[in-house]
This record gives C-alpha cells, structure tokens and sequence, in this order.
C-alpha cells in the first residue's frame, strides 16, 4: 500500500506549498488586527488537520494518525493563546520562551493584554 501513496507526493508537496504561499500573500495584506489575528488562528488549525491528514495519508493508517492528535491540538492551543496581533500596526508578535512581549517589535507600541486583538 505504501507504493499507492507515493505516486502522490508532488501532489502533496504542491498542496503545502501553494497553501504555505497563499497564507504568507494573505497575512502579509491584512492590515486590520481583528480579522488577522482570526487568520492566523483559523490557518493554525487548518494547518494542524492537513498534518493530521499527512501523517494519516503517508502511514496508511488511522492508529498513526491518532497519535499525533494531543500533540498537534496541544501546539494549536498554544499558538493560539501566545501569537498575538499588535493593535497598532497589525503585526503578528511571537512569543519569546512562551512569554508575549510587553511591546511591539514592530512599531514599539504597548501590547495591551486586554485588547480584542489578543
């Protein structure tokens, strides 16, 4: 069964590809925080079930597929709860040893931990 799903690889690697580059095109244009912060979150999970589908796809079997679901849902929260958008100038702040930085690398301004954009 193992040589079925390699005949669909560069399928796969297009897939990944095409959709690494129209999340990058999308957050890059996105300029309200709100709706870019939504982005990142819902291009979170859906990157987590196309690993999920990957892992699935590649083992040929549902069990290996199981296995990743605490660990990928374990990074979707994560992400979710520590990448933050800035208020000011919609850039997306990472987390610096899972600590949201108090200011903004971007333009400077204060991340307000209370903001809707968080």
């Amino acid at each position: 069964m193992a040589g079925n799903h390699l005949k669909y690889f560069p399928q796969f690697v297009v897939m990944w590809i095409a959709f690494g580059i129209c999340v990058t095109i999308a957050l890059s244009r996105v300029r309200a925080p709100a709706r870019k912060l939504r982005l990142v979150r819902a291009s979170t999970v859906v990157v987590g079930l196309l690993f999920l589908g990957a892992v699935w796809f590649v083992s040929g079997s549902s069990h290996q597929a199981m296995l990743g679901v605490v660990p990928v849902s374990l990074i979707i929260a994560l992400t979710s709860l520590l990448v933050k958008v800035c208020p000011h100038c919609a850039a997306t702040v990472r987390p610096y040893y899972f600590r949201p930085p108090a200011y903004c690398p971007h333009c400077g301004a204060k991340m307000d931990p209370h903001s809707e954009t968080h």
